[in-house]
């Protein structure tokens, strides 16, 4: 009878894992683009607030979550590295 209450849930195979992480990943980079929205208009600097309406605004554009991984993560940084 243990044996049988062993394992809850829904067993998921490896192509619904994959299909889980592109919405999660939208969500991810929207809050990552409106933080930096929000950092940049705090700060009154220009880069983050340009960033921050990529990161928003990318999701929609790119539809494969690797791809969109890789595009935000280097927008994400390059604001730091720009002065104005």
């Amino acid at each position: 009878m243990a044996e049988n209450h062993r394992r809850v849930g829904v067993r998921l195979s490896r192509g619904m894992r994959m299909e889980l992480m592109g919405p999660f990943l939208v969500v991810l980079v929207s809050a990552v683009g409106t933080g930096l929205f929000f950092y940049g208009k705090n700060q009154q600097r220009f880069a983050p607030i340009i960033a921050g309406c990529i990161l928003m605004v990318l999701p929609w554009v790119v539809s494969s979550p690797v791809a969109l991984g890789i595009v935000s993560a280097v927008v994400t940084v390059v604001p730091f590295f720009i002065p104005f």
